[in-house]
């Protein structure tokens, strides 16, 4: 299977039909909660915040409760059921690379354990979407190395018989330096690196 050939929207459909990230309580974005006041303007009373990999909705469920007008995208039809199911009504499925809301819409991105999930083919497009969308910083984890648990994607191969070349879906795999690269070239500066723990690559990046 080459990279052209991932449909991220069928893979990540038959992951959640496995179960995936199923677990109400889970939220990979809770980590970067303390950090918000690092992209969050003063000069505005509501902000618009896009959770980029939402998931069942968690995050964007916490972030309203904080006092933002969250939004949030997935590219499974069942994630954004689960959020639904949680009585969300702004989140919609979509990619990274697809964005279903207009030019600017947004103050805010948040993402955290997505980007790596993308095929190397379109990261580009994946910053310039971000760009596209956003007004002002991205608030960012990116995992910097293959996931540890396989059982997911095994799961898939195995229900399914489908993938069965693919063999980690952490698609691409770069160091925060080759991040920094990609976000540099898409018309963005790095506002502040947070961290570099494990494999979690914890970044802010502010357009130009």
């Amino acid at each position: 299977m080459t990279n052209k050939q991932l449909d991220y929207f069928d893979l990540y459909e038959k992951l959640y039909q496995t179960g995936y990230h199923t677990d109400m309580s889970l939220s990979h974005t809770k980590k970067l909660y303390p950090h918000l006041h690092e992209v969050t303007p003063t000069d505005k009373e509501k902000l618009k915040i896009l959770d980029v990999g939402c998931s069942n909705g968690l995050a964007v469920k916490e972030l309203i409760d904080m006092g933002y007008d969250a939004y949030g995208v997935d590219v499974s039809k069942k994630a954004i059921s689960l959020c639904v199911s949680r009585g969300l009504t702004t989140c919609k499925v979509g990619s990274a690379t697809d964005i279903p809301w207009g030019d600017g819409f947004f103050d805010i991105i948040i993402s955290s354990d997505t980007l790596e999930h993308v095929v190397p083919i379109d990261v580009s497009k994946v910053v310039s979407e971000f760009r596209r969308v956003c007004i002002g910083s991205c608030l960012l984890a990116i995992a910097c190395d293959e996931e540890g648990n396989k059982q997911p994607l095994a799961e898939v191969k195995q229900k399914f018989n489908d993938y069965l070349s693919l063999n980690s879906l952490h698609t691409t795999i770069m160091t925060p330096d080759e991040w920094d690269a990609c976000f540099f070239t898409g018309g963005y500066t790095k506002q502040k690196t947070i961290g570099y723990q494990t494999y979690d690559y914890e970044v802010v990046y502010k357009l130009k």
